[in-house]
């Protein structure tokens, strides 16, 4: 058993195996190299041969009517036609009219036409029995009847001839209508042209193609005006709005590939290459559809043809080539196997030695194998690693201890600056009031003022203080409930409606009543209260605030804004930093501040899982947005 696994892991058993594995890998990858380049040639030729048709098919489907839409235009600015739709009713007009009508009749392809007049609404049509000779007003066209629409938007187009299929009730003929404007010094004053066969049509053009090979025909907004299945033709296109149309991505399997094929109708549509090719799923099976663009009359040709419709691998057998090529391929690898196994394991080994010795020890090696080689630059690692790790162990240490005392001597000196700076100022000034008042000199109002001011200002910073210190020691851990944000607003706010009468501030609520949060209570309110306190006393006399709160996935965002004096955008970015670079800032009465409450704010807002940012700039203002979960998962 012992002497099996030497063997196993020795060199030259392993060199043994390896020589076996890259014969297989040789052969697997020249069978999968095979499979891709047969895939790549079909893709490739099939691509080609879709190009290819959808240009045979738009330029055979473009010349009978291209025929018929020229013809159309030449009618539209015939001198007969256009004095006869100026004044319709005079007979000689009318009678030159009809039989321009006529000569054009017997041009059409249909051998029929028709003529509508916008001023009266009058419909002339003859066929190509001739049957209404004599009787060529067939009806008159309403604005009010969904069926003759095509008119009314015919005519507020720009194009000078539209394309249309659509089924006409009244003279019971389905055709592919061409409509040309008559236009008189660029106004619209009727609409003339001919149609062919729908049936005919889908024959001739549509039907010849065999096979797999699927032919249709869209307008721009992808609307199907010819398909051998007529049930899915949009009669009428013309007259409906786009939404209610039947198209071409309807049809298609999946929405990436509605939009694909929409940037490639927009993209031909502008310009560049006259033919795209893209794949589409249709009905649980994949085609390879070319798109052409027939610009004539704004119509674009869809060729679809199924996949191995036309190009299949049976047509290629590059076995031999392959073969060689495979029989190359294993020449190398087993040339490569011995340099791979010890020569490169070897050098990395060195290498890392040399990284190390440079006091380099984070190492990469790759090495897995458990032979000679692989347990010495495994225990090789296992040094490095050890000193690496004992190393960055103490690195970490004395940068943690350093910022440690960083941060406890900038707190110091805040607290320092706040009890020289403040406390003292507020203290001072009691005591002076005290020693007057006990002197016999009764203090006025302002000074009473000013006295008032300093304690609560003194009993403000202690609070704050007393939280902060709570806070920063980690005697206060949040407690989250769920519970509803508006009566806690409102509660709030009752205790500032005087501060901020005293300025003649408004106060403005817009929170639902029925939004909840998670969160500590007792820490929330303390937010809103440091924020809307702070909004009071940044606010001019007679301006408002405006408190809003809406819910935000799975967030509700508490909005505080003020019309007040603003803050600087360097202002801002220290704004919740402790620091002597961040004093408290009087108000617009010369209220003072602590420095200690938005910090503390911002500090309860992260513990209870979420944040406060602002949005200010000078004279414009200032927006605190409180931002806190709704739901437990979301909370700390």
């Amino acid at each position: 058993m012992n002497t099996m696994w030497v063997a196993w892991h020795s060199l030259k058993t392993r060199f043994t195996i390896l020589i076996l594995v890259g014969f297989v890998l040789t052969g697997a990858g020249a069978y999968f190299s095979f499979q891709w380049m047969l895939d790549q040639i079909v893709e490739d030729l099939g691509t080609l041969f879709a190009e290819k048709q959808v240009l045979y098919d738009r330029e055979r489907s473009l010349r009978p009517i291209l025929r018929e839409v020229t013809l159309a235009k030449k009618l539209a600015t015939s001198p007969a036609i256009l004095a006869w739709a100026r004044n319709e009713d005079n007979p000689a007009l009318k009678g030159r009219g009809l039989l321009e009508l006529e000569n054009f009749r017997k041009a059409f392809a249909d051998r029929s036409y028709f003529f509508a007049v916008r001023t009266s609404g009058h419909y002339y049509f003859n066929d190509a029995q001739g049957r209404y000779a004599g009787q060529e007003l067939r009806y008159t066209l309403r604005e009010s009847n969904p069926e003759n629409r095509w008119f009314f938007e015919t005519m507020n187009q720009s194009e000078p001839c539209l394309l249309n299929v659509d089924h006409d009730v009244e003279i019971g003929v389905t055709k592919l209508w061409i409509n040309c404007v008559v236009r008189d010094g660029g106004r619209p004053v009727g609409i003339v042209g001919s149609g062919i066969e729908l049936t005919q049509f889908i024959r001739d053009v549509i039907e010849v193609t065999r096979g797999d090979v699927i032919n249709v025909f869209i307008d721009q907004s992808g609307a199907i005006q010819a398909h051998r299945n007529p049930k899915l033709i949009d009669f009428r296109s013309i007259s409906k709005k786009v939404e209610e149309r039947k198209k071409i991505f309807q049809l298609l399997d999946t929405e990436p590939q509605r939009a694909q094929l929409a940037r490639a109708i927009a993209e031909l549509r502008s310009g560049g290459d006259p033919v795209r090719t893209l794949y589409l799923d249709i009905g649980g099976r994949r085609y390879l559809a070319g798109l052409a663009y027939i610009r004539e009359f704004g119509w674009y040709n869809v060729t679809l043809m199924g996949i191995g419709s036309r190009v299949t691998k049976a047509y290629f057998t590059p076995i031999a080539v392959l073969f060689v090529l495979a029989l190359v391929a294993f020449l190398a690898i087993s040339g490569l196997v011995f340099k791979v196994l010890i020569l490169d394991r070897l050098s990395r080994l060195d290498q890392s030695v040399r990284q190390v010795a440079a006091g380099r020890y984070d190492l990469r090696t790759e090495e897995t194998r458990s032979d000679e080689i692989g347990r010495l630059t495994a225990e090789f690692q296992r040094m490095a690693e050890t000193v690496r790790d004992t190393t960055q162990h103490l690195e970490e240490t004395v940068r943690r201890r350093t910022a440690e005392l960083e941060g406890a001597n900038v707190t110091k000196d805040q607290f320092f600056s706040i009890i020289a700076h403040d406390l003292r100022g507020s203290i001072g000034t009691l005591r002076n009031v005290i020693r007057d008042w006990h002197a016999g000199d009764v203090p006025d109002a302002p000074l009473l003022d000013a006295t008032r001011a300093s304690a609560e200002h003194a009993y403000d910073l202690l609070e704050n203080l007393l939280q902060w210190a709570s806070s920063q020691m980690g005697h206060r851990v949040p407690d989250p409930v769920r519970f509803a944000i508006h009566p806690e607003l409102v509660q709030t706010l009752a205790a500032l409606r005087a501060q901020a009468a005293r300025k003649a501030v408004a106060i403005v609520t817009d929170v639902p009543e029925h939004l909840e949060l998670v969160g500590d209570v007792e820490m929330v309110r303390t937010i809103l209260r440091n924020l809307v306190s702070n909004a009071i006393k940044f606010s001019p006399q007679h301006t408002e605030i405006r408190i809003s709160a809406r819910g935000e996935n799975a967030r509700v965002a508490i909005s505080v804004q003020d019309q007040g004096v603003g803050m600087t955008p360097e202002f801002v970015a220290r704004l919740f930093k402790i620091g002597r670079a961040n004093p408290s800032t009087p108000g617009t009465l010369r209220e003072r501040g602590t420095g200690l409450g938005l910090i503390l704010c911002k500090e309860m807002a992260v513990k209870n899982g979420g944040d406060i940012r602002v949005e200010s700039a000078p004279g414009k203002g200032s927006t605190f947005v409180l931002m806190l979960p709704t739901s437990p998962a979301a909370a700390p």
